[in-house]
């Protein structure tokens, strides 16, 4: 009986670390892929911000061509 105690522990032990183990690489593969996300929303709001700028420019030569 003791022997099948020490074996269950064992078992339960391993599950456990292995568990573990895998939580904590998805955690870090999470937190990867958001930086890299993040980074990409970052360098849109960028380009978005100059196309916005460009536009702007664009409209007041055109106006200033009309006037």
């Amino acid at each position: 009986m003791e022997t099948f105690m020490y074996v269950l522990i064992g078992i339960l032990s391993a599950v456990f670390t292995f568990s573990v183990g895998y939580s904590v690489i998805g955690v870090v593969r999470g937190n990867k892929q958001l930086k890299g996300i993040e980074d990409s929303i970052f360098q849109l709001e960028l380009d978005l911000g100059n196309l916005h700028r460009e536009l702007n420019e664009r409209i007041d030569l055109t106006e200033m061509r009309i006037d």
